[in-house]
């Protein structure tokens, strides 16, 4: 296989995922009582869950989704002209919008179940879709780790970690990725 062969295979296979999440999440909210049905909820839950998905603040998720389709076609237009410094940058923010991809579904993941608590026999649904989307983000992160390992050579990384007890008691991580001969 080709090393373009390699990132357009890499490349579907990033906007399959993205598309599944995408579909997962817009179908999910925009459920109806007959869909909700076919997941095996009764006709008053299906009538709340419907309520309560609806008022669902998916759009950063699925704004974050296309963003990474945006990054992805800009690296591999740079990738095309061969390896430079606007390279390792545009594969840096590649990684980076995973990284808000999963943030933003954290958030939502958090708000869904805290609002579907009122609707215990839905909290199922959403594990099935929550599980779904956790796996087509950590596939994204696999090709696009692909895509970057075979067009550049990573030279030194670093982790740095911080467990802090601010506010809202969020972990701080830092990577650092050099790449180069």
């Amino acid at each position: 296989m080709t090393y373009n062969e390699l990132v357009q295979e890499n490349k579907k296979a990033i906007r399959d995922y993205v598309g599944d999440i995408k579909g997962m999440l817009s179908n999910f909210a925009r459920s109806d009582r007959s869909t909700l049905r076919t997941y095996g909820l009764m006709e008053e839950p299906a009538l709340q869950t419907s309520r309560v998905l609806s008022s669902l603040p998916t759009e950063k998720v699925l704004s974050a989704a296309d963003q990474i389709m945006e990054v992805v076609n800009s690296l591999d237009e740079k990738l095309q002209r061969g390896p430079t410094e606007q390279t390792e940058t545009s594969a840096m923010l590649a990684l980076n919008s995973v990284a808000v991809l999963e943030a933003d579904f954290e958030v939502l993941d958090t708000t869904a179940t805290n609002a579907l608590a009122s609707v215990p026999v839905a909290l199922p649904v959403w594990q099935k879709i929550k599980n779904a989307v956790k796996n087509a983000i950590k596939a994204i992160s696999q090709h696009l780790w692909q895509i970057i390992s075979t067009a550049l050579t990573l030279k030194e990384w670093t982790v740095k970690g911080s467990l802090g007890s601010s506010i809202f008691g969020l972990a701080s991580v830092e990577i650092g990725l050099k790449f180069g001969k």
